[in-house]
């Protein structure tokens, strides 16, 4: 996706932008699963007798949080000792949920990933293949 800076976060370490997720009106039973994840540090050490040894270690910490039209929170993540974080939540049908990163210790910079998505039952229109109603 891109590279967490700390000019993306304000003064509480919430992200200073929003990623929006929009459920289909038309979408039984639908979810929303969201997952970010980011990078750790490698260093590289070279050892006498032992040689090369590549060590990893985070620098930075990110929680995810999503909350409804309301600013009610609906579904979050906040592991402290890894570098992805997973929410999945229960959906609306024709709602919108906005996804915020907050970020802990740490002001590297750090490349990140961030992705969503919303299955669930199409109600309508019905499904068609290859121009032809299912």
């Amino acid at each position: 996706m891109g590279t967490l800076r700390t000019a993306d976060f304000d003064g509480h370490g919430m992200s200073t932008f929003v990623y929006r997720v929009n459920v289909p009106p038309k979408l039984l039973l639908p979810t929303v699963k969201v997952a970010l994840a980011w990078d750790s540090e490698v260093h590289e050490d070279n050892l006498p007798i032992v040689g090369q040894i590549l060590t990893s270690a985070l620098t930075v910490n990110f929680d995810l949080l999503v909350t409804d039209a309301n600013g009610n929170l609906v579904g979050s993540s906040s592991s402290w000792d890894n570098s992805y974080e997973i929410a999945e939540f229960a959906a609306a049908p024709g709602h919108s949920y906005d996804i915020r990163i907050r970020r802990w210790p740490g002001t590297n910079d750090t490349w990140y990933g961030i992705a969503w998505t919303v299955p669930g039952i199409q109600l309508w229109p019905p499904l068609e293949l290859n121009g032809l109603s299912a």
